[in-house]
């Protein structure tokens, strides 16, 4: 059966990336902005729980709409012939992006959507933390998160970049001739609230909640950290399964460990990850490079404590715990400080984190700075 799935899971792929635009936002604007980026939120029964780019392209779209833009929709990593000439403005990222560079006769404005670290910083990153992982297990595994594709024209040539992140992120891309505008990284509501939680139980039971990417978002790290904390437990929540050469790995721990549960790619919405939340006190991600750490934020919307590398780039303040570097004794570091502190001290940090990423981190906050950005860069001469 595998190959003929994998067979379907081809077709459809190459059916999304030459299909064209499509239109989600139309009616008297004098202007056309086409939003390289994703089609799916527009069609009916979006899975907005399932990542929060699904609603940051709406949002995008419909900020583009308010301020007079008709809005196209195409993914981003689309081999579909575009008319560029038909357009005022594109704003995205990938081959869809980057094709309107080259002999289009477009003349409009680019606004370059950056969801992540420099390509250029994220994928030495990961080979640094795979040949890490070699020189420990004796195993060389796949980059899972590399960027292939070289984007540097999207940054040289585009008339401003919004970056998804926070200052570090932005570091990351240098000096660039176009202005860079910082956007929040939103997080996604759960759909029912969290219940208050047994600090002194939830204070041994930490969480990663990641995508693709295992190694690149730090779970070998913490996998090794938890072989000599049995007292303490972690829930590992992501499609840690489809990278087939990690799982075989670190099997034995993911499946056969009782202090290591593993809960693979879960459901937003399902009271069982709120119970989940609940049980936890903390949020791990001892990540190499992202883009704001969305499934962080997430975690801290819903009260749990943030324990992250500067890397992850989530702004944690006096209320979250770095993790000093991209070792196994700086993972176990950071873990035993989180485990020390008393049920009063997480319960205040548990508080501030909640009321940052809802305050700092929520959908309004995005659009408010979306908006502001756009205006910026359109009107700038």
């Amino acid at each position: 059966m595998r190959p003929f799935q994998d067979l379907k899971r081809l077709a459809r792929t190459l059916r999304q990336m030459y299909r064209g635009p499509i239109g989600v936002y139309a009616g008297e604007q004098k202007q056309k902005a086409l939003l390289c980026y994703l089609k799916q939120p527009f069609r009916t029964g979006a899975a907005d729980h399932l990542h929060s780019n699904r609603v940051e392209a709406r949002a995008i779209a419909s900020v583009l709409y308010e301020h007079g833009w008709g809005v196209d929709a195409i993914d981003y990593d689309s081999e579909y012939p575009i008319h560029y000439i038909n357009y005022d403005l594109i704003i995205g990222f990938g081959r869809a992006f980057d094709r309107s560079f080259y002999g289009t006769g477009f003349t409009g404005r680019r606004i370059f959507l950056m969801t992540g670290a420099h390509p250029r910083y994220s994928n030495k990153a990961e080979i640094k933390r795979l040949l890490a992982l070699q020189q420990r297990q004796g195993r060389l595994l796949t980059p899972r998160r590399t960027v292939f594709e070289p984007c540097d024209a999207s940054f040289a040539f585009s008339d401003a970049v919004f970056c998804l992140g926070n200052e570090w992120t932005i570091s990351t891309f240098g000096d660039l001739s176009c202005p860079v505008y910082r956007l929040p990284v939103p997080y996604v509501p759960l759909k029912h609230e969290v219940a208050s939680r047994d600090l002194m139980q939830a204070s041994r039971h930490f969480m990663w909640f990641g995508s693709v990417g295992a190694v690149h978002k730090g779970l070998d790290l913490l996998l090794e950290a938890f072989r000599t904390l049995p007292a303490y437990h972690l829930h590992v929540c992501g499609p840690v399964q489809a990278e087939e050469d990690f799982f075989h790995c670190y099997q034995a721990d993911l499946m056969g460990r009782s202090n290591v549960h593993f809960h693979g790619l879960v459901d937003l919405n399902s009271p069982a990850t709120v119970e989940l939340f609940r049980t936890c006190a903390f949020i791990i991600l001892p990540s190499c490079s992202e883009g704001g750490g969305s499934s962080v934020i997430t975690a801290m919307s819903a009260g749990l404590v943030p324990i992250v590398t500067e890397e992850a780039s989530v702004d944690v303040s006096s209320f979250g715990i770095r993790i000093d570097g991209p070792t196994v004794s700086d993972v176990l570091n950071a873990v035993e400080r989180a485990a020390s502190l008393a049920p009063s001290d997480i319960l205040a940090r548990s508080v501030s984190a909640l009321g940052y990423a809802r305050q700092t981190h929520s959908w309004d906050s995005y659009r408010a700075a979306f908006g502001s950005a756009l205006t910026s860069a359109v009107t700038r001469k």
